[in-house]
């Protein structure tokens, strides 16, 4: 059973229970919120809000606190998150047609390639080919 602190910027009120140098938003150095929590990744989003709500309450009465530079903050981390879905399900590997140079391509199951090949036999034109073109109609 591990304890986990929440480390908090006072400038732009990113909070974590991750222990860092600087505040990956602004730079400002993190502090340590007098909160032990045992085992953070077990509690519901729910109960990890209402924890938060007080620590949330003293970054916002801080004299420090700058509510331009949290929005700023927001912002970024919702660009960041987007960014990050969309490197994630954009790593797919992409075929291009070798006649036309098309990416608008399709993989040939083995079913097909199957069918093909025991109504046609060795005349079969998907033998050996993986691939076909949806523009040019080519097969690959």
């Amino acid at each position: 059973m591990g304890v986990d602190y929440y480390y908090y910027c006072t400038k732009c009120g990113w909070h974590d229970i991750l222990n860092r140098e600087w505040c990956p938003f602004c730079g400002e150095k993190p502090k340590r919120y007098d909160y032990k929590l045992e085992n953070f990744f077990d509690i519901s989003e729910e109960e990890r809000k209402e924890l938060e709500r007080p620590l949330i309450e003293l970054i916002e009465k801080s004299p420090d606190f700058d509510p331009k530079l949290r929005d700023k903050r927001v912002i970024e981390r919702e660009r960041y998150n987007k960014e990050s879905i969309k490197r994630m399900y954009s790593n797919k590997v992409q075929v291009t047609c070798p006649y036309c140079h098309s990416q608008n391509t399709r993989k040939i199951g083995a079913g097909e390639r199957m069918f093909s090949t025991n109504l046609f036999g060795l005349g079969s034109s998907n033998l050996g080919k993986q691939w076909h073109c949806k523009d040019c109609g080519s097969d690959f």
